[in-house]
């Protein structure tokens, strides 16, 4: 019977029968053409899946796209509602400040001397402006970053041209404070002057939000010192009311109400919070000016 070798285990060749080595090819083969059908059927599977990925990832960006193209609409119309919104609360805001201005009209006339509820909530907001300005604003002049103190004048000066830049029409940023207090060679703290900035915001935003006409008033007609409607700064002049002359409106007065007056609060507005200002005696020298550098 014939005999081919086989190489065994330990690399040695031995002679097994042909018969019996045919049967082992043989049974090797059917093996191997086993496996390669069984990884035929897996990859016959894996292309099914693959498609079957490939169509949900077609129709979940082909979603996606038409969402996206919604949103962008939605988007669209968004703003043209805001923009409408605004409108619309800008035109309310309008007629309630002229319903309220009528309304105080009537009220003042027909219960002369009687608040409304919106005048007291004038007053509480003066009465936040004057500390404000004592607590927040006037503390900035003592800070001085070259070991020397200003003058009562000097210092007046200063929280003059702040209190223009914290109230006047424009809104109030930090480096105008900053350049004022450098100017003055004062210390400056920029988160200091960002809240300060902040609250003056505030305070001007919920006096336009109390409705009637209201305006801070940094004028005065002229030098005469009006001891009903101005208070005097620290380290004015003492004396009596004809022997003061003032020579700085410090502060603003916050007047409310309709008409401009003179200037001063005087006319058809109420004078809620007095103007500051700085006084000198009218037989002494000083300086002169009544309205701050801008």
């Amino acid at each position: 019977m014939e005999a081919v070798p086989v190489p065994g285990p330990d690399g040695k060749q031995t002679l097994m029968k042909l018969e019996d080595w045919a049967l082992q090819v043989a049974r090797s083969l059917e093996k191997l053409t086993g496996r390669v059908d069984q990884l035929a059927h897996r990859n016959d599977t894996l292309n099914r899946e693959n498609q079957r990925l490939g169509d949900t990832v077609a129709r979940q960006q082909a979603e996606l796209a038409s969402a996206l193209d919604r949103i962008t609409r939605l988007e669209e119309k968004l703003g043209d509602c805001a923009a409408t919104v605004s409108e619309l609360e800008r035109a309310f805001a309008d007629i309630d400040q002229r319903f309220t201005n009528i309304a105080g009209g009537i009220a003042a006339a027909t219960h002369p001397g009687r608040l409304t509820e919106d005048e007291y909530g004038h007053h509480d907001l003066a009465k936040r402006y004057v500390d404000f300005v004592q607590q927040q604003v006037m503390p900035l002049t003592l800070q001085s970053s070259s070991g020397a103190h200003l003058s009562p004048y000097e210092q007046a000066r200063v929280v003059a041209e702040i209190c223009l830049l914290l109230f006047a029409d424009v809104e109030p940023e930090p480096a105008g404070l900053a350049e004022v207090l450098t100017r003055g060679q004062l210390g400056v703290d920029r988160r200091a002057l960002t809240e300060l900035c902040e609250q003056a915001r505030l305070i001007r935003t919920e006096a336009r939000q109390l409705g009637r006409s209201q305006r801070w008033v940094f004028h005065a007609p002229d030098d005469r010192f009006d001891a009903k409607r101005q208070q005097q700064f620290v380290g004015s002049a003492m004396g009596h009311e004809h022997e003061l002359a003032v020579t700085l409106v410090v502060a603003p007065s916050y007047v409310v109400g309709d008409g401009d007056g003179d200037g001063n609060g005087n006319g058809n507005g109420t004078s809620i919070a007095p103007q500051q200002v700085f006084t000198v005696r009218r037989d002494a020298a000083g300086p002169s000016g009544l309205a701050p550098r801008v």
